[in-house]
């Protein structure tokens, strides 16, 4: 064989191994950080202080704790979360679920009225996921269900990705019909 042929091959086999070494590296670390079904980073698009506070929560920098205090007729922020996240397990995949609430038109915008009434430390967080929800975007899904999870300092059922559309409806024949 050639010299030339000997480094063109050594070449094409070196770029090949470089290529499935990068993909197994973001196959790996992107199902653990981005956990978005699509692979785009719901971080990416965000804007506003709601944001930034979700970019903080999800990096650690700020620890998720909600309180358990009543003011008035309003519910707890610790329920107002519980049900976020028990809302979550519809489009989310986690080895475990404990608790459901079913994610409606309905749903989302007596959250929301909750959320916007409400003076909850985490408000913004929530007003900002509820909206995104109304408009049809879950892609933060997988984020909001593991700050709370994460937060009830959970050891079983993070969420790995968002639930494909058959999966998701499995889900609410399961639990809701």
């Amino acid at each position: 064989m050639s010299t030339s042929l000997k480094l063109i091959l050594g070449f094409f086999s070196t770029i090949f191994l470089a290529s499935i070494s990068l993909g197994i590296f973001f196959y790996v670390t992107g199902s653990e950080t981005e956990n978005v079904a699509d692979g785009t980073n719901p971080l990416e698009n965000l804007s506003g202080p709601a944001d930034s506070e979700l970019a903080q929560l999800e990096r650690g920098e700020k620890e998720f704790e909600v309180s358990r205090a009543r003011q008035g007729n309003e519910i707890s922020e610790k329920a107002f979360a519980d049900d976020l996240h028990k809302m979550t397990h519809q489009k989310v995949m986690a080895e475990e679920k404990w608790g459901h609430k079913r994610i409606t038109e309905e749903s989302i915008e007596e959250m929301l009225r909750i959320a916007e009434e409400s003076n909850y430390e985490y408000k913004d967080f929530y007003i900002d996921t509820l909206k995104r929800w109304q408009a049809g975007d879950f892609n933060n899904a997988v984020k909001v269900h593991n700050i709370i999870w994460n937060a009830n300092h959970g050891t079983i059922g993070k969420a790995e990705r968002l639930l494909s559309p058959r999966e998701e409806q499995n889900y609410i024949i399961e639990h809701f019909e």
